[in-house]
């Protein structure tokens, strides 16, 4: 945190967020969402290591963590691995957006691959190439939108991309007690909406993205 001290005021406080980007995603994912009056740190995903799991990649990312009950927010993957850095590290609030807080949200689809492995087989190049198949998959529907999921995605490492799809079938993580708030879109086709404090109406995976605006406001609710 920082403030500002003057005198004959109390020090005023601005809470620090830190930002946790998607399975493939980068920090462009959160351009259209307004965090101004925050300090806003944004969480780099690094390589991971041949045995890294979700908790041992969790605590090195917890290394960019410099600030005391931080909030975090993570969408998709990043909010899985949000609760995981929030079991080890203390944090004021979690915010979990297209994202699952346990491994029981994860759809039986995903779970299945752990029986038929076809993420280690199919081409990465298909996995990081857009098409109209991932645009409908990712709720992206105008043009500026599909171009940013191709460029996200061209940009994805492909060994992260095999390492954290692996970590998400085998994921085995139940509810702990944190101080977590979730928002879903009731129309997201990767990770379907099953429960949440609050859902977006027509609202697919990148809803961080597509319906910046009302995410934006429900936020500031949660950590004000």
């Amino acid at each position: 945190m920082y403030c500002f001290e003057r005198q004959n005021f109390d020090c005023i406080k601005t809470k620090d967020v830190y930002l946790l980007s998607g399975l493939g995603a980068d920090k462009r994912i959160f351009d259209r969402l307004d965090l101004s009056g925050y300090k806003v740190h944004y969480i780099d995903w690094i390589k991971p290591l041949p045995d890294d799991t979700m908790k041992s990649y969790a605590q090195r990312l917890s290394s960019q963590i410099k600030s005391p009950q931080p909030i975090l927010i993570g969408v998709s993957f990043g909010g899985m691995m949000a609760t995981e850095i929030a079991a080890q590290v203390a944090t004021e609030k979690v915010i979990l957006i297209s994202s699952a807080r346990d491994a029981t949200a994860i759809p039986f689809y995903f779970q299945m691959l752990r029986y038929f492995p076809i993420h280690w087989w199919v081409p990465i190049q298909w996995m990081k190439k857009g098409n109209a198949l991932q645009d409908w998959i990712f709720g992206m529907k105008q043009k500026e939108d599909k171009e940013l999921l191709r460029s996200i995605l061209a940009a994805t490492d492909p060994f992260f991309l095999r390492w954290a799809i692996h970590q998400i079938i085998t994921w085995n993580k139940r509810s702990e007690p944190l101080a977590i708030a979730q928002i879903h879109g009731d129309s997201d086709r990767l990770l379907p909406f099953r429960q949440a404090d609050f859902s977006v109406p027509d609202g697919g995976h990148l809803i961080v993205h597509t319906h910046a605006p009302i995410v934006s406001q429900w936020i500031r609710e949660q950590i004000t």
